[in-house]
């Protein structure tokens, strides 16, 4: 499971800065800064650290240039679930560094019930990404207890209830995008696209 671990590493402040200048050429509002990879080999508090100091400096550039910072929650890292990203952009400004809210990274890792994460986040929160994934079981460990995989699969098709969390987004009065990201190869662009908007229009 850990073994794609390596893809997750904290940008240099060199590397954080030149995206920032690129992202403000585009005209973009806001572009997404690291929260550490976890793999158990580094104690947490150590990447707890390491992350929040990154983050302050990304605090600090986000301001120079414009554009906003924004932590996913994201599955093998530091900040897989709401509360455990609250914790990294608490130390910051919420006009500077906020959190990308994925549900679909979080069946992988770090589910909560929507709307504690989401009343927990306030005003951190800046972005929702939408897909959906799904566990199914690929046989017995060597104990002999069941095995799992988690897998990308299309909206309709996995654990994520997205009435709900449409639901959960209003109550707590997010008016902001929710950017289709959609991994699960089953259509081209064309037809994600447009699923993407009937799927959403009808439980909104």
């Amino acid at each position: 499971m850990f073994k794609r671990q390596a893809a997750f590493r904290l940008k240099t402040a060199e590397e954080t800065e030149r995206v920032f200048s690129v992202a403000r050429l585009l005209g973009a509002k806001m572009i997404r800064v690291g929260a550490a990879g976890y793999d158990g080999t580094t104690p947490y508090p150590e990447l707890y650290d390491k992350t929040v100091r990154y983050l302050k400096e990304a605090e600090r550039l986000a301001k120079q240039y414009g554009v906003k910072g924004v932590v996913e929650t994201h599955h093998l890292t530091i900040a897989p679930s709401a509360s455990l990203a609250h914790r990294l952009v608490s130390h910051c400004d919420p006009d500077q560094i906020g959190v990308l809210y994925d549900p679909g990274n979080m069946v992988h890792e770090g589910y909560e019930q929507f709307k504690m994460g989401l009343e927990l986040l306030g005003p951190y929160l800046a972005h929702v990404h939408v897909k959906n994934a799904a566990w199914s079981q690929t046989g017995t460990r060597e104990d002999g207890t069941a095995a799992w995989r988690c897998e990308w699969s299309p909206l309709a098709d996995g654990v994520i209830d997205y009435s709900r969390l449409l639901r959960d987004l209003k109550s707590v009065g997010y008016d902001g995008y929710l950017g289709i990201e959609d991994f699960s190869g089953h259509y081209g662009s064309k037809e994600m696209l447009r699923q993407f908007a009937e799927f959403i229009h009808e439980r909104m």
